[in-house]
């Protein structure tokens, strides 16, 4: 069964997505920067002093914590200014044997096996491959019957509906 079209990408979805997968991948680090501020603050105010001890972990923590606020920036302002310069109109084509993608960013067409995973949250379905990169698909513009395809593709490669 083959499956063609079209989605129309918005700001909205992008910062939406953007959100969603920070949260989905780098969640755990974000959890343990705030472990290590909650224990270095018990640390402190067991022995009511600062040095190296106390310092260095705190210097580090600040330094995690901008450094995955950065990299979330960044991945947002990366594809809103690819969205602005190309435009949000994105094709696809499914099939049993392949996965088609055609934009004004890019082309891709691949096997299913590459994909990991589909996250699915109210406003947007969120195709994962660790190789590519995850692909957006609003939830109001994709039918019934390709949500269901999609779920069958990912796990009959193995993938993880989550």
């Amino acid at each position: 069964m083959n499956y063609q079209f079209t989605v129309q990408i918005n700001e909205e979805h992008i910062k939406y997505a953007s959100q969603k997968f920070f949260y989905k991948k780098i969640l755990k680090a974000t959890l343990l920067v705030a472990l290590s501020i909650v224990l270095i603050l018990l640390a402190f105010t067991s022995n009511q002093q600062w040095d190296w001890s106390i310092g260095l972990p705190v210097v580090m923590i600040i330094f995690t914590a901008f450094f995955l606020f950065s990299l979330y920036s960044r991945l947002t302002q990366k594809r809103l200014s690819l969205f602005r310069k190309h435009g949000g109109k994105i094709d696809y084509e499914f099939s049993e044997n392949s996965f088609k993608s055609h934009s004004g960013w890019a082309t891709l067409e691949t096997k299913w096996d590459v994909f990991k995973a589909i996250w699915i949250y109210p406003k947007v379905w969120m195709l994962w491959s660790g190789d590519i990169g995850y692909f957006t698909f609003p939830v109001e513009q994709v039918g019934e019957d390709i949500k269901k395809f999609l779920k069958q593709k990912i796990v009959s490669v193995g993938g993880k509906i989550e």
